[in-house]
C-alpha cells in the first residue's frame, strides 16, 4: 500500500528533512540571540531594599529627611571580569579609549597591557570614571545609586553581628578608612542584613549624584577640600558620624572623569526588576 515510488522517496528523505529542520531552528535561535549583557540571565544579581527616609549628612537638623522609594541594588561591587565582559561588547570603554573628558589618565591602569589578568577577575574593578560606571549600569538597564540610596543600603548592620550597634559599626568603618588600600575578592568582607556584600571594607563606590557633596561657599583663594571640611562640620546633622563625613569629603574631591585605585561601583534598579 505504501510501497509506491513517492513513498520510498519520502522515506529516504525523511532523516534529511529532520536534520535540515533542526539546523534551521538552530540558525534562527542563533540569529535571535542577544549579546551577553543584554540577556536577563546575565544581569548582576540584586537584592530588594524597602527604601526609607534619609537625612543628608550636610542637611541642617531642622530639615525634613528625604523619602527614598523601594529599589534593588547589586549584591556585589562590579568585578574586573564583569567589566571586561562589558568592554568586549562596548570597546569604546576599553583602556585608552574614552576621551580625557570622560576618563582621566589613570583609567583601567591596573589592566597591564590593556587587558585584565586572571588573578584580577573576582576583584572589584577600580580606576573607572563616573562616565564608565554609568555606561556599564545603563548596559544592564540599571543606573548608579543616588547618595541617599547608597547610604541607606550601607547603614544596614553586618548580618553576622546583628547585635552590633551603630557606634561599633562606625568604628569598624573608620578602621577600614584608616588602613592601607588592599583589594579583596568581592563577597569576602561581610554581608549586611539586606544581603549586600562589602558595602564597607571593599572599595569606595561611585554614586550618581556625587556632585551633591560639592562645596557651596565661594572657594576663591581657598582650598576646596579644606573649605568643604570646615563648612560641613558646622552643618552636619550628626557631628559624631565621622565615617559619613569622610565619604562626603571624598565625594567632594571627585570629578566625573576621576579614577582611583580604590574607587569602584555597583548599580541599582527600580524595585520591579526581579532578582537574577
Amino acid at each position: 500500500m505504501f510501497d509506491s515510488p513517492a513513498a520510498r522517496r519520502a522515506q529516504a528523505f525523511a532523516p534529511q528533512r529532520l536534520t535540515s529542520w533542526l539546523l534551521l531552528v538552530s540558525a534562527l535561535l542563533a540569529i535571535g540571540a542577544t549579546p551577553a549583557l543584554a540577556t536577563p540571565q546575565s544581569l548582576d544579581p540584586t537584592a530588594p531594599l524597602p527604601g526609607g527616609r534619609y537625612r543628608s549628612f550636610l542637611a541642617p537638623s531642622e530639615e525634613a529627611p528625604e523619602s527614598v522609594a523601594p529599589f534593588r541594588m547589586d549584591l556585589y561591587a562590579v568585578t574586573n571580569q564583569r567589566f571586561a565582559d562589558f568592554v568586549a561588547r562596548y570597546p569604546q570603554w576599553g583602556p585608552g579609549q574614552p576621551p580625557r573628558i570622560k576618563a582621566d589618565a589613570g583609567y583601567l591602569r591596573h589592566w597591564i597591557g590593556g587587558r585584565m589578568s586572571p588573578p584580577q577577575a573576582q576583584l572589584p574593578v577600580v580606576n573607572v570614571s563616573w562616565f564608565a560606571a554609568r555606561a556599564y549600569c545603563q548596559a544592564q538597564a540599571k543606573r548608579l545609586p543616588t547618595i541617599a540610596q547608597w547610604e541607606l543600603a550601607a547603614a544596614a548592620p553586618d548580618a553576622a553581628r546583628r547585635g552590633e550597634g551603630r557606634a561599633a559599626l562606625t568604628e569598624r568603618i573608620l578602621a577600614w578608612y584608616g588602613s592601607p588600600n588592599r583589594l579583596l575578592p568581592v563577597g569576602s568582607v561581610y554581608r549586611n542584613t539586606y544581603g549586600l556584600y562589602d558595602m564597607h571594607g571593599g572599595v569606595w563606590e561611585w554614586t550618581d549624584d556625587f556632585t551633591q557633596a560639592a562645596v557651596q561657599r565661594d572657594s576663591r583663594g581657598e582650598n576646596e577640600q579644606n573649605q568643604f571640611c570646615g563648612a560641613s562640620a558646622g552643618n552636619a546633622s550628626n557631628r559624631e558620624d565621622y565615617a559619613a563625613y569622610m565619604r562626603f569629603a571624598m565625594r567632594s574631591s571627585l570629578r566625573a572623569a576621576s579614577t582611583a585605585g580604590n574607587l569602584g561601583f555597583r548599580c541599582v534598579a527600580t524595585s520591579h526588576l526581579q532578582a537574577r
